[in-house]
């Protein structure tokens, strides 16, 4: 389960990894199909370890109170929505930075040279 909060909307990745029981803990639900429906319901109904999720997400679009209203969408496994969810998740490259794989690479080199 991931939350990817890109400035102008959220968006709920639940993944087919995410264990059963976590699906029904958190969302009281049996399906991932029925999460969104879970997120839904009035906050004094969810269950605590939903409430967490709802308070990070509160949270959040607290801190952006100067924007407009951040909207929250599920986006469950082979929906367009996941799609966007990967397509916003992807890595930004900033300038002239490395991204992650190339960091990771140089820290490699660097670890080597320093063994040698």
């Amino acid at each position: 389960m991931y939350l990817l909060d890109n400035g102008m909307s959220l968006r709920l990745c639940i993944r087919p990894e995410l264990p059963h029981e976590v699906l029904q803990t958190v969302f009281q639900v049996d399906s991932l199909e029925d999460v969104a429906a879970a997120l839904s319901k009035p906050f004094e109904t969810a269950s605590p370890e939903m409430q967490r999720v709802l308070a990070v997400i509160q949270q959040i679009r607290r801190a952006r109170s100067r924007l407009p209203w951040q909207s929250l969408t599920v986006a469950l496994p082979g929906t367009p929505e996941e799609s966007r969810w990967l397509a916003a998740a992807c890595e930004d490259h900033v300038g002239k930075e490395m991204n992650y794989v190339d960091f990771l690479c140089h820290c490699h080199k660097l670890v080597q040279n320093r063994n040698e």
